[in-house]
């Protein structure tokens, strides 16, 4: 039961930010984020899954990456880069390659678990708008 206290408290807040279009952009970035990982949790196909994953796996989506490049387009750090990487490799979705440029470095590249997450992913999406 909504109360009158309630309800201008309600109004109060809705005054406050009605005309704040970046608070309701990222209010629905993270809404579609939080069902489509759980959606996607939920199914048990991707109990390990993390919504840190989502930058690396898009990134890796459109081609293979060296760390280093990686680390570059998500402006974060190479040790912070190989920690995530470390996980996303532990949790199957993505694997190192000999980089066929320079055999000493190593690319990043999806696993077919990998490309069955971003497909399912889509799917998703689709189901929560």
């Amino acid at each position: 039961m909504i109360t009158h206290s309630d309800s201008s408290n309600q109004q109060v807040t809705w005054q406050q930010y009605k005309d704040n279009l970046p608070r309701y952009l990222i209010a629905l970035s993270r809404y579609l984020q939080s069902s489509t990982m759980h959606q996607l949790q939920e199914n048990g196909q991707h109990p390990t899954l993390k919504l840190s994953f989502e930058p690396f796996i898009s990134l890796i989506t459109a081609g293979d990456y060296r760390l280093t490049d990686l680390a570059e387009h998500l402006a974060i750090s190479k040790q912070a880069c190989n920690q995530t990487a470390n996980q996303i490799e532990k949790a199957g979705y993505i694997q190192r390659i000999p980089d066929p440029a320079d055999g000493r470095a190593k690319m990043i590249t999806l696993t077919k678990a990998g490309h069955q997450l971003v497909e399912q992913g889509s799917q998703a999406i689709l189901q929560v708008i």
